[in-house]
């Protein structure tokens, strides 16, 4: 397996991204969060200076059949923590 500064997909002030798996770490210790937010991370830090659209950003997962869980929607999410 490569050492962790190979997986280094982007860091900045405390925090660091890695890839392969996703993670994202903050003061050397892992953060619990869900799949398309860390995707979505790793997509606007390798076009760092490029306009993402909204288009180009992971579709939302789909929701379980019966689950009663509610996923976060791509749009709700990029409108409240990216704009």
């Amino acid at each position: 397996m490569a050492d962790e500064s190979s997986r280094v997909a982007a860091s900045f002030d405390r925090w660091v991204l890695l890839r392969e798996p996703l993670e994202l770490l903050r003061d050397g210790k892992r953060l619990t969060l869900q799949e398309l937010p860390l995707q979505i991370l790793e997509l606007l830090t390798s076009r760092a200076g490029q306009l993402v659209t909204r288009e180009e950003l992971p579709p939302e997962p789909k929701k379980a059949e019966g689950s009663g869980e509610h996923c976060v929607l791509v749009d709700q999410w990029s409108t409240r923590c990216l704009f």
